[in-house]
């Protein structure tokens, strides 16, 4: 009995170490399985992270192409506004199809029975046909105020407060206004010429259209607004450009 007992302990110990072992052996499959699944997640999160650096250096990079080729067109335009405006006197030319382009003087002006005058956007000069060859300077009255013009060559009157068309359009520079008389040898024609230095710039359907009231106008609004060579993205050159038109404006009403 005894040395079967002893067989009975034997077989229990063995199948208590046989239990331990296969214990063992499924706690370090188990311990493997989780670092495998560890190591799995940590390179799932690894791809994912690169594919994400990836994908902002992606837009990123896109965003900088955008803004440096809207940046270079902005240049441009600012380049060819600034390029219209050095021109001066710009404006949809009629003469031109419609075309923006720089008008000239005498498109800016027009011709009455008395006088014509041309327009830049600083000047308007009138120019007044003497009838006779032998008129003098101190024939000729024209006084420049700064909001009026007299003028009268001998008996003819041109502009005059007693006719009510002695009023300007807008406010002109008394001391940078002058008047003269061109004289023609062969033709033995005279041409006297008033020249009135704006007050304030003038461009394109901003210009006047008349030069006193009462008197012919021109269609200013076929030259379309004024062309201006700014910054958009520099606050004082919006600011100085939202000035000039109110300025601008200012006179239009004004007249």
């Amino acid at each position: 009995r005894s040395f079967l007992g002893g067989d009975n302990k034997k077989d229990d110990d063995d199948d208590e170490n046989n239990d331990n072992s296969a214990e063992g052996s499924t706690n370090k499959i188990a311990d493997e399985l989780e670092t495998i699944a560890m190591e799995q997640k940590q390179s799932k999160q690894a791809e994912l992270l690169r594919e994400l650096e990836e994908e902002l250096l992606k837009r990123e990079n896109v965003s900088q192409t955008h803004s440096l080729e809207e940046e270079e067109q902005s240049k441009q335009f600012r380049i060819q506004m600034a390029k219209l405006a050095a021109q001066g006197n710009m404006g949809l030319s009629k003469d031109k199809g419609g075309e923006m382009s720089a008008l000239s003087p005498e498109e800016c002006g027009g011709t009455t029975e008395k006088y014509s005058w041309t327009q830049t956007e600083t000047e308007i000069s009138i120019h007044i046909p003497l009838e006779s060859f032998e008129v003098k300077g101190k024939e000729c009255k024209i006084e420049i105020k700064r909001k009026t013009l007299d003028a009268k060559i001998r008996d003819a009157i041109v502009f005059s407060e007693g006719t009510k068309n002695n009023r300007l359009f807008a406010d002109v520079n008394v001391d940078e206004s002058t008047w003269e008389i061109d004289s023609d040898e062969k033709l033995k024609t005279k041409m006297l010429t008033v020249t009135l230095a704006k007050a304030k710039r003038t461009m394109a359907n901003k210009h006047w259209s008349y030069v006193c009231e009462n008197e012919p106008k021109i269609d200013v609004e076929k030259f379309g607004p004024p062309v201006v060579g700014v910054n958009e993205r520099n606050p004082m050159d919006m600011e100085l450009m939202g000035q000039m038109f109110e300025q601008m404006k200012t006179s239009s009403e004004a007249a």
